[in-house]
Formats: C-alpha cells, sequence, structure tokens
C-alpha cells in the first residue's frame, strides 16, 4: 500500500486530504512541522511528500535540499498560496516533483500524488 507525508499546519485541510487519499486506498501519515517530517523521513519509507511552504521562516531554499538527501528518491509536492506567488520560483528551482497553488481542487491534488507515486515507482 502507498503512503504518502503530509506536513500541514492547518488541520482542516490535513483532514480533507487525508479523507481525499484514504478514499483512494493510500495510507497518509500527518505532521505539523517540517522537523517533524525530518525525523519521520530518516525512519520510514514514503511514495511521495507533501509539504505546505506557506509558514513564515520556512525557506523553500533551505528545507527542499535536507528533505532531498534524507530521502533522494521521494517526489516532493509543495503547497503554496496564491498570494506567495514569489515563493512558486523559488520551490520549482529547488527541484521538486512539482507545486500547487491553494486551493487545490481535489482532482487536482489526488491526481498529483497518483502522478508522483508512479513517477517513483517508475524511476527504481
Amino acid at each position: 500500500m502507498r503512503t504518502v507525508l503530509l506536513v500541514e499546519r492547518d488541520k482542516a485541510l490535513s483532514q480533507k486530504f487525508s479523507s481525499l487519499l484514504k478514499d483512494r486506498g493510500v495510507n497518509i501519515d500527518l505532521c505539523n512541522r517540517v522537523g517533524s517530517a525530518i525525523e519521520r523521513l530518516r525512519y520510514f519509507t514514503y511514495d511521495a511528500l507533501v509539504v505546505d511552504f506557506g509558514s513564515k521562516g520556512l525557506r523553500p531554499a533551505e528545507v527542499i535540499p535536507i528533505l532531498k538527501k534524507i530521502s533522494p528518491r521521494v517526489p516532493i509536492i509543495a503547497l503554496t498560496e496564491k498570494t506567495e506567488s514569489f515563493l512558486e520560483e523559488e520551490i520549482q528551482k529547488a527541484g521538486v516533483f512539482t507545486c500547487l497553488l491553494k486551493p487545490v481542487k481535489d482532482g487536482v491534488f489526488t491526481d498529483t500524488i497518483d502522478r508522483a507515486v508512479q513517477n517513483k515507482e517508475t524511476a527504481h
């Protein structure tokens, strides 16, 4: 079974994404801080990582290389607010699988997870 690690501070959004993925047979591991995600990546294997980069002080250019070093084959899907479009370029340059702008439509979110997992599976 596929497992996705979701880093999201918004509890309602975490529950929504979790429900969407569970309906598709995907296990989801939730945490609300990147530090927690880094610890989990060291001990568990994930098929994809979804990170909300909307938190103040969270610099994608600094965080993404750390995540990639710990789990180089795990595709990273970045989330950001439309009002933070300046981050989108920084996130893309850091080498994520893709960047989604919030609010994300349910189908776009689940399709993106499917593509990321398939990309990981074919990269092995």
